[in-house]
C-alpha cells in the first residue's frame, strides 16, 4: 500500500476544511431562513385556536402548522375551504399587517372581521401556483376593533391544505426589515435565482457550441440549467397560469427529473470522457421518474402520490456525483463539487426528517438542488477555464518561439520568414514601401560595419515610431526594407513614405568625432488583390526608378 506524500496530505486537509465550512454554512442558512419565517417579538401570534371547515363542516381544529394531506391522500376532497381565528387586539400597532409566511391552496380571500383585505390566486380554477408564497397585508385601522377579532381564511385546495408557518399580526414599522427579508427570500429570491440559472446556461451552450464535439459536457449541462430554470417556476408566485394547475404541476415538476439527466451526463462526460454504468443507471431512474410523472391521471391528488413515491431519487444525484469526485478527489476545482456534496447533503437529512413531522419547518430542497446544480457546473467552468487558460500559455510559448525565429537579431524589426504569414492575412488591399539606403556600402566601407549596423537599428527605429500598429516593418536583408500596410491607399502610402524619407535623411550617427549622415529612395505601391511576391516585385521596379536620381520616392 503505497504512503500519503506531502502533496496528499495537504489536500486531504483543503477537502476536511470545505465539508466542515459547508456543514457549517448550510445549518447557518437554514436556521437564519427559519428564523425569518418566525413570529417576532411583539407581534400576535395566530398559531392556535384555527378551525378548518368545508360546506360548513369542521374538518380540523387546532394550531396552525398544520399540512392537512390526511392518511388516505386519495379521500383529500378538493374544494373551497374557510379557515377562521378568533384573537385579541389592543390597540398597540401604528400600522397593523397581517402576516401569512406559508400556506397551501390555490387561491385565497382573506377577511378580518368579514371585511375583505386581500385576494391572492385564482378563486374560480384554481389556476394559480402561490403555495410558495408570503403575503403581507395591510390592515386598515377601521377595520381592527379593540378586543375580540375573527380573521377568515377562505382557500380554494386542489391537492392540499393548512399553514406551514405560523401567520401573525404586527407593526410593519417595528419589524419592516425583518418583513422585507421574509417577501425577498419567499417571492423575489426565486427570481434572481432562475436568472442566474439561465445566464449560466446560455454561457454553457454558447461555450459547447463553438467549441463543438469537444463540448458537449457543456451543451448537456447548459441544457440542464434551462430545464431546472423551469422547474423552479414553481416557486414563483403566478397569480393565473395558462394551463389547467394539474397539468402545469405535472409538467414542471417533470422538469426537476429531466434536469438531472442532462446534469449528470454533462458531469460525466467531461469528467470521464463517457457516461459510466453508475451515471447511466442514475439517468435512467430520472428519466423513469419524469416519465412516471407526466402519465400521471389528470388528478392532483394522484400527482401528490407519485411524486412522493419518486422523490427519493434525488438521492442518485448525490451518489453518482461522489462516485465521479473519488475517482479525481486531487482536482482542486472539485472542492467545489464536494461544497455543493456537502451543503445539499445536510438539506436533504433536514428535509427528509421535516416532510415527515409535518411540523413548522421550512423546506429547502430547491435550494440544495439549486446550490448542488450550480456547484457541479461551475466545476466544469472551472477546469474549462484552467483548460484554456494552460492553452493559452501554450499558445504565447509558441507563438513567442515562432516571433523569435521572424525577428532580426540586429534591429528588431521582422525579417523576410514574416512575408508567409502576411501572405496568409487577408487584407482587401494593401500598399508597400520599399526603402533602401542610399551609397550604404560606402558607409560600411569607410566608418565600418559598427556604424552601419548602428543606422540599420536607427532607420527601424524612425519607421516603428511612423507605422500603425497592425502595419509591417520587415527587414529584408542588407539595407533593404519594406513597410507593410494593410487597407492603405496610394495617397496614405505616398504621405508615409515623404515623411519617412525626412526623418530618415534627419538621422545623424556620430562615429569618431565624424558627423554621419544619409538618404534614402522609397518605391511606393498600392496593390488589391494580388500576393505579396507579386506585389513586392512591382514595389521593386519603383524603387528602381527611384534609386536613379537617389533620395527620391517614386511608384
Amino acid at each position: 500500500m503505497g504512503t500519503m506524500n506531502n502533496l496528499d496530505v495537504e489536500r486531504v486537509i483543503y477537502n476536511i476544511i470545505v465539508v466542515i465550512c459547508f456543514l457549517f454554512v448550510a445549518n447557518l442558512f437554514m436556521y437564519n431562513v427559519n428564523e425569518i419565517y418566525q413570529t417576532p417579538s411583539g407581534s400576535i401570534s395566530l398559531k392556535d385556536n384555527w378551525s378548518f371547515s368545508r360546506e360548513g363542516e369542521t374538518v380540523y381544529s387546532g394550531p396552525s402548522n398544520t399540512v392537512i394531506l390526511m392518511d388516505d391522500r386519495e379521500k383529500f376532497p378538493s374544494g373551497l375551504y374557510s379557515l377562521t381565528n378568533d384573537f385579541l387586539y389592543f390597540g398597540d400597532y401604528q400600522d397593523p399587517v397581517l402576516v401569512i409566511p406559508a400556506m397551501e391552496g390555490n387561491g385565497v380571500r382573506i377577511f378580518i372581521n368579514d371585511r375583505t383585505l386581500a385576494v391572492y390566486g385564482d378563486m374560480e380554477r384554481g389556476r394559480s401556483s402561490r403555495w410558495n408564497t408570503s403575503h403581507v397585508v395591510r390592515i386598515p385601522e377601521e377595520i381592527l376593533q379593540r378586543g375580540r377579532n375573527r380573521i377568515r381564511l377562505d382557500v380554494l385546495s386542489l391537492y392540499k391544505l393548512g399553514i406551514h408557518s405560523t401567520p401573525y399580526i404586527t407593526d410593519i414599522r417595528s419589524h419592516g426589515y425583518k418583513l422585507f427579508a421574509l417577501q425577498f427570500f419567499s417571492n423575489y429570491s426565486i427570481l434572481l435565482i432562475i436568472g442566474n440559472i439561465i445566464a449560466l446556461g446560455f454561457i454553457l451552450i454558447l461555450m459547447g457550441v463553438r467549441i463543438g464535439r469537444e463540448g458537449l459536457s457543456k451543451t448537456f449541462l447548459g441544457i440542464g440549467l434551462f430545464v431546472l430554470a423551469a422547474y423552479m417556476l414553481d416557486y414563483q408566485y403566478i397569480e393565473l397560469l395558462p394551463v389547467d394547475y394539474v397539468l402545469f404541476k405535472k409538467i414542471i415538476v417533470s422538469f426537476s427529473f429531466i434536469s438531472p439527466v442532462f446534469v449528470l451526463a454533462g458531469i460525466n462526460i467531461h469528467m470521464k470522457n463517457k457516461i459510466d454504468i453508475p451515471g447511466i443507471i442514475s439517468m435512467a431512474l430520472f428519466g423513469g421518474a419524469a416519465l412516471y410523472i407526466l402519465t400521471c391521471p389528470p388528478d392532483s391528488i394522484q400527482h401528490e402520490i407519485r411524486y412522493g413515491r419518486v422523490n427519493w431519487v434525488y438521492a442518485f444525484i448525490l451518489l453518482d456525483s461522489i462516485w465521479l469526485y473519488l475517482s479525481q478527489w486531487e482536482k482542486k476545482t472539485n472542492l467545489v463539487m464536494l461544497a455543493g456534496l456537502t451543503f445539499t447533503g445536510v438539506i436533504m437529512v433536514h428535509d427528509i426528517g421535516a416532510y415527515h413531522s409535518f411540523g413548522e419547518s421550512i423546506l429547502f430542497f430547491h435550494y440544495g438542488v439549486n446550490f448542488f446544480i450550480i456547484s457541479l457546473t461551475l466545476t466544469v467552468v472551472g477546469d474549462s477555464l484552467n483548460f484554456y487558460s494552460a492553452l493559452k500559455e501554450e499558445r504565447k510559448k509558441v507563438e513567442l518561439a515562432m516571433r523569435k525565429t521572424m525577428i532580426d537579431a540586429l534591429t528588431g524589426a521582422f525579417n523576410r520568414r514574416v512575408l508567409q504569414n502576411i501572405e496568409n492575412l487577408y487584407c482587401e488591399y494593401f500598399s508597400l514601401l520599399l526603402i533602401d539606403l542610399d551609397h550604404f556600402k560606402n558607409i560600411n566601407d569607410n566608418y565600418g560595419h559598427f556604424c552601419g549596423d548602428r543606422i540599420l537599428k536607427e532607420v527601424v527605429q524612425v519607421c516603428l515610431q511612423l507605422i500603425r500598429d497592425e502595419d509591417y516593418c520587415i527587414r529584408l536583408g542588407g539595407d533593404e526594407f519594406v513597410i507593410f500596410l494593410p487597407h492603405c491607399r496610394e495617397e496614405g502610402a505616398l504621405v508615409i513614405a515623404d515623411e519617412l524619407k525626412t526623418r530618415i535623411n534627419d538621422i545623424v550617427i556620430n562615429n569618431d568625432r565624424e558627423r554621419v549622415s544619409f538618404s534614402c529612395s522609397i518605391g511606393v505601391s498600392e496593390h488589391e488583390g494580388q500576393s505579396i511576391s507579386e506585389a513586392l516585385k512591382v514595389a521593386d521596379k519603383a524603387l528602381y526608378r527611384a534609386k536613379i536620381t537617389r533620395d527620391s520616392i517614386s511608384l
